[in-house]
Parts: C-alpha cells; sequence; structure tokens
C-alpha cells in the first residue's frame, strides 16, 4: 500500500507500507498446534478414565446381572459380595435387601400356592383353574377323571378346548361366561362321553377383573350323586316321622296289654282248680310278654342313641364276651392282632352289638364246634373283627338285618338288627358271608382314631 504527500501542491514524498504473513502464519500454526494438542490429550484422557471406569464397573455390573437372571428361578439365596468402600457399596446393599425380600415373598408364594393346591386336590368335586387364554394352570384328580383329561401333569399349559374339543357342553359354557362376563352357579350340564349320560353341577367364577381376560374358576360336582344325598336325607325325614308314629303307637299298645295281663292274673286265681284253663292263661300270659319285649325293643330301636365314647380294650372286650358262653361243646379259639391295642367307643353298647352275634354263632352250634373270634388292623384305620362259627349256615341272607327276622324257633329276630344299629352308630360296618353247611362268617369293621368316634359323638349329641 503507498500513499503521495504533498506539500505546496507539489508532490514532496511517497509513502508505501508492506505487510509480511509469515509471522502471523507462524503464530496461528503454533496455536493451531497447541489446540490440536490441547484436545487429543483431552481425547486420550477420557478414553482412558471411560477404560478406568468400566474396569471399575464390569464385575459389579456382571454380578449385578447374574443375581437378577438368578432370581428367576427359587433356589440359592441372591446377593452381591460386599465392595471396598465406594459408592457402589449402597447399591450392593440395596439389592442384598431386595433379594432377600424377593427371596422371602417367593418362599412365602411358594408355600401358599402349594396349600391352594392341596386344598383343590382334597376336594371331592372337580376343579379346573384356567388362565385367560383358556389353558389349563391346574386340575384335581377328580376333574382327571371326569373329564377325560390326561394326568400326569400333561394337561397343564394346554387349552381346555383342544383338550376337550369345541363341541365340549362344558366349554361351551366356559366360553358363553367368557363372552358375557357373568358368573354361572349349579348349571346342569349332561356328558355323553361313557355308556351312560353323567349330570353335573357345574359353577364357573372369574379370576380378577382388568383389560387383559381374566382367568377362570371351574367346579363339577355329580348331580346324581347329589339327588342320592338327597334321596337318604328324605328318606330319613321319612323314619323320623314313622318313628314317631311308631313310637306313639307302641305306647298305645302297651297300656292295654299291661291291663290284659293284670286281668289274666286275677283270672288264673280263679280257675286255679283246672289245669286245662291254668295252662291256658300262662300261654297266653307269655304272649302278652312276649309281644310287650318286642314293642320295647322296637321303641329302643327307633330311640336315639347317646353315645358314651370311651377307650376300649378291644381284643379284651372280645375275650370277655366269648369267655362269657356257657357252653361246654363250644370251643372258643382267639386270632387276635396285637397291633389292636383300642378303640374310642362306646363300651356298653358295643359289647351288647357283640354278645349278640356271638349268641347268634352259639345257636348256629346245637351240637356243638368251634368259634373263633378274630381282630385284624387294617391300613386305612379300621380295625376288622371276624366271627366264625361252624353252624349249618343260613341260605338266605338278604333279611337278616331285618326288624324281627328269624329263622330260629322262638327267637326274637332283635340281635341282628339292634347289632348293625350300634355298628352303624360307630361309623363302621358289619357284612355276613355264609354258605348252606359252611358256617357263618361275620365281619365288623371299626375306626380306630379318636377324631372319627369323636365326630359320631358330635352327630348323635
Amino acid at each position: 500500500m503507498s500513499r503521495v504527500v504533498n506539500l505546496g501542491g507539489r508532490p514532496l514524498a511517497v509513502i508505501r507500507i508492506g505487510l509480511s504473513t509469515a509471522l502471523i502464519d507462524s503464530e496461528a500454526r503454533r496455536s493451531l498446534n497447541y489446540i490440536i494438542g490441547v484436545g487429543a490429550a483431552g481425547v486420550v484422557l477420557a478414553l482412558a478414565a471411560a477404560m478406568l471406569v468400566r474396569s471399575l464397573l464390569r464385575e459389579p455390573i456382571a454380578a449385578l446381572i447374574s443375581s437378577v437372571k438368578a432370581m428367576a428361578p427359587a433356589g440359592e439365596t441372591l446377593s452381591l459380595p460386599a465392595g471396598d468402600g465406594d459408592e457402589l457399596d449402597s447399591v450392593v446393599e440395596k439389592f442384598n435387601q431386595l433379594a432377600a425380600r424377593i427371596k422371602m415373598s417367593r418362599a412365602q408364594w411358594e408355600a401358599e400356592r402349594g396349600q391352594f393346591f392341596n386344598i383343590f386336590r382334597s376336594i371331592n368335586d372337580a376343579v379346573v383353574l384356567l388362565d385367560g387364554t383358556g389353558a389349563v394352570l391346574f386340575a384335581n384328580a377328580e376333574a382327571l377323571e371326569r373329564l377325560g383329561l390326561p394326568a400326569g401333569g400333561l394337561a397343564e399349559g394346554k387349552p381346555l378346548k383342544l383338550l376337550l374339543g369345541s363341541s365340549h357342553p362344558l366349554l361351551r359354557a366356559i366360553e358363553t361366561a367368557a363372552a358375557t362376563g357373568t358368573e354361572l352357579r349349579d348349571a346342569a350340564i349332561e356328558l355323553t362321553a361313557g355308556q351312560t349320560p353323567e349330570r353335573l353341577l357345574v359353577s364357573l367364577f372369574a379370576l380378577g377383573h382388568g383389560p387383559e381376560p381374566p382367568g377362570m374358576l371351574v367346579v363339577a360336582r355329580d348331580l346324581g350323586l347329589m339327588r342320592a344325598l338327597e334321596t337318604v336325607v328324605e328318606h330319613s325325614d321319612r323314619l323320623v316321622r314313622l318313628g314317631s308314629v311308631i313310637s306313639g303307637v307302641a305306647h298305645q299298645l302297651r297300656n292295654p296289654l299291661n291291663a290284659m295281663s293284670l286281668q289274666l292274673e286275677m283270672l288264673s286265681h280263679d280257675v286255679e282248680r283246672s289245669g286245662n284253663a291254668v295252662r291256658r292263661v300262662r300261654a297266653l300270659r307269655d304272649e302278652i310278654e312276649r309281644l310287650d319285649h318286642a314293642i320295647d325293643a322296637l321303641l329302643r330301636f327307633m330311640r336315639p342313641e347317646q353315645l358314651k365314647p370311651a377307650s376300649v380294650p378291644l381284643n379284651t372286650l372280645l375275650t370277655e364276651v366269648a369267655g362269657a358262653v356257657r357252653k361246654p361243646d363250644i370251643r372258643p379259639e382267639y386270632d387276635l392282632d396285637s397291633s389292636v391295642l383300642a378303640i374310642t367307643a362306646d363300651r356298653v353298647l358295643l359289647a351288647e352289638a357283640l354278645r349278640n352275634i356271638v349268641a347268634n354263632a352259639v345257636e348256629a352250634m346245637p351240637q356243638g364246634g368251634r368259634l373263633t373270634i378274630g381282630t385284624r388292623r387294617l391300613p386305612d384305620g379300621f380295625v376288622e373283627i371276624n366271627v366264625v362259627d361252624e353252624g349249618a349256615g343260613i341260605e338266605d341272607t338278604s333279611q337278616i338285618f331285618n326288624l324281627y327276622y328269624t329263622t330260629k324257633k322262638g327267637g326274637s329276630g332283635l340281635g341282628l338288627p339292634l347289632a348293625l344299629r350300634a355298628v352303624d352308630l360307630h361309623h363302621g360296618t358289619i357284612q355276613v358271608d355264609s354258605q348252606p353247611g359252611a358256617g357263618t362268617t361275620v365281619k365288623i369293621r371299626l375306626p380306630i382314631d379318636d377324631e372319627r368316634t369323636a365326630a359320631v359323638h358330635r352327630e348323635i349329641a
């Protein structure tokens, strides 16, 4: 760049100015190199710091991920090792607390789930749990049998529609309830898979509410069994009413019988000189007494018994009952199980029942014979009593427990019915096996444990 300097209108001098960029370029390059160096150093330091942090966090984070993955199965204690006092220690501590709570909650959930399923397994009704998609979560043994589902856990996780078929009446009821969002209670359906149709009472209950499809609880019970129970209850009610009527009639009969007996007593004094008349009067009196005993037995049979449960040494009681037989030609033999110590029962009522059964066995052997008394402990919590005779046997056993039925001359027909009633009051069973010419075996099954007999006592009381 140049400029002319004038003096008095005339050029005096020329000023020229020049600018060199070498110095500026040098300074700029030096500054750029510094900036690049600082930047590179920063990048290197950042990478080094990142690698250091990564190396410090890799093991705790890996352990954290591993422990989180281990939360899925129930097993070992979930915890992380404590650090060296750095900032991760608080995270590790919180995680260990959380893991302990999760483990405790899981154990509690598993226990409650097990109890829940055990309750369903013990129910006599068919029980099926379905998830929101209609797949089987759980089915008890009754459901597997009644619905024909595969056992051994093969049904779990599979859609019920696939297992039963889309035309199954139970599935149609489930789909209708799910579509309408309603519950179903005691709806009758009929299954025709077997040879004979089976009617079930079905109840359906939704498990939860929300936007997602809820699961469902399916309960089905045998309608035929319920009808049978209702019939038994109705029959029992009729028997109670009949018992009241019979009791009233018996009392009405007993009054004139007493008057007749008194008149016969007076008549016997009036005709003492006539032997024939006296014999006839005595025969009438005997018949009246027999009728009175029959009425008394009927009243006793119809009257509710108040059981008095106590610990009864069964083998000892049987020995006493059989030992009371006073016929020399009867040979009592014993086959008593030593593991049968005692049962809880009404001793008086049970002893009377055993005496009646033993008396029948003795009377079946008028020429004498062997009377075998045995006991046996059964694996189902019962004890079995066997009374075996060598008599002529019974041709027809279908009526032997009917009141007043007897095949013996002069028999009352009360022994076995009263024995049956006593055994039934103890929630036991009695069975008679007999063949003509081969003797008779009477088998009695009685519960051993206290809980069964206590339940009987509560029901009777």
